[in-house]
């Protein structure tokens, strides 16, 4: 088994995609950083109304509150625009405004009262996105603010922070790892005129759906689903 990518800088954050039923577990996942796996409570969160099972959803934290934003709807195989938000019992989804365009495999990552969705696709088999959005919510009002686009279109990569700089690695599309460009990209917001760049590319396979996360400095790729396979999933 090949050891996990490793490279300097990153922090933490989760991308996450995959069935409305794994709720718990990206609860969980966002809770590990804060509370060890003896102090965490599971508990089945309600599905989504008349979305009982999604592919490829955003799901965030912003601010103190769940989000779930577009997806791949496994009725009509098309995407989503469509944003929830769960209410603060847990018990209801609540709809909000929708996402700027239908989206799925998007990465996202979570930052205190804000989140950013980045990349993604329009639908199965659709091309993927060059788009990034900004989410936080402004006097109980979710809102969008568009930041800037990526170089190359990117679906199914995955997103963490280190202060105010998000990182993106893995998925594919024009100019990723699998097309030969690189597959690591930065955004500093706190620049005076943030935009992506380029970093160092990452060793091993092109990753759709991938875990990323910062430990101790360092930015930890993992698991995933090898890109261009017929579902193999990766274990590293």
């Amino acid at each position: 088994m090949e050891t996990p990518s490793h490279l300097t800088a990153g922090s933490d954050g989760q991308q996450v995609s995959r069935k409305v039923a794994l709720f718990p577990f990206v609860l969980a996942a966002l809770l590990l950083s804060q509370a060890t796996a003896a102090q965490l409570e599971l508990s089945e969160l309600p599905s989504i109304p008349g979305r009982d099972t999604l592919d490829g959803v955003a799901v965030c934290v912003v601010g103190d509150r769940l989000v779930a934003a577009g997806g791949l709807s496994s009725e009509t195989g098309t995407a989503l625009a469509e944003v929830w938000i769960l209410d603060e019992g847990g018990s209801i989804w609540r709809r909000t405004t929708d996402l700027p365009r239908a989206t799925t495999h998007a990465a996202v990552a979570s930052s205190g009262d804000l989140a950013v969705v980045v990349g993604g696709s329009s639908g199965a088999g659709g091309p993927a996105m060059v788009s990034a959005l900004r989410l936080r919510f402004v006097e109980g009002a979710l809102l969008y603010e568009a930041l800037p686009d990526l170089p190359v279109a990117v679906s199914g990569a995955a997103a963490t922070w280190m202060g105010g700089v998000l990182y993106l690695a893995g998925g594919t599309g024009p100019g990723t790892r699998e097309s030969g460009g690189t597959s690591l990209w930065a955004l500093n917001l706190d620049s005076q005129k943030p935009r992506w760049e380029p970093r160092a590319g990452l060793d091993g396979p092109t990753r759709l759906v991938p875990s990323l996360a910062e430990r101790e400095g360092a930015l930890l790729l993992f698991g995933g689903e090898l890109a261009g396979s017929s579902g193999t999933l990766l274990g590293d």
